[in-house]
C-alpha cells in the first residue's frame, strides 16, 4: 500500500500480511516500507488502530517490552 502524497521523505509505503493461524485467529504484521516514521506512527495511531478497534492488539519493540516489565513489577 502506498500514500498518494508525497511526505518528507517520500510517499509512505506500507506492507501488511495477514496470516490464517485457525479459522477463528488471524494475525497481521503491518510495517512500513519507505516514507517518514512519523508519518507511519500517525497513520496507525490515527488510522489504523481506531478503525480495527476490535482486534486484541499485541506490539513488537519498545511498548511490548515495557508492558512485560510491569507485569514482572505487579
Amino acid at each position: 500500500m502506498q500514500g498518494s502524497k508525497e511526505g518528507r521523505k517520500g510517499q509512505l509505503a506500507i506492507d501488511a500480511e495477514i496470516f490464517e493461524i485457525t479459522p477463528a485467529f488471524h494475525v497481521a504484521q503491518v510495517t512500513k516500507k519507505s516514507g517518514d516514521t512519523a508519518e507511519y506512527r500517525n497513520f496507525c495511531d490515527q488510522g489504523l488502530k481506531p478503525s480495527l478497534k476490535d482486534i486484541v492488539w499485541t506490539w513488537q519493540g519498545n511498548e511490548q517490552q515495557q508492558a512485560e516489565n510491569q507485569e514482572i513489577k505487579t
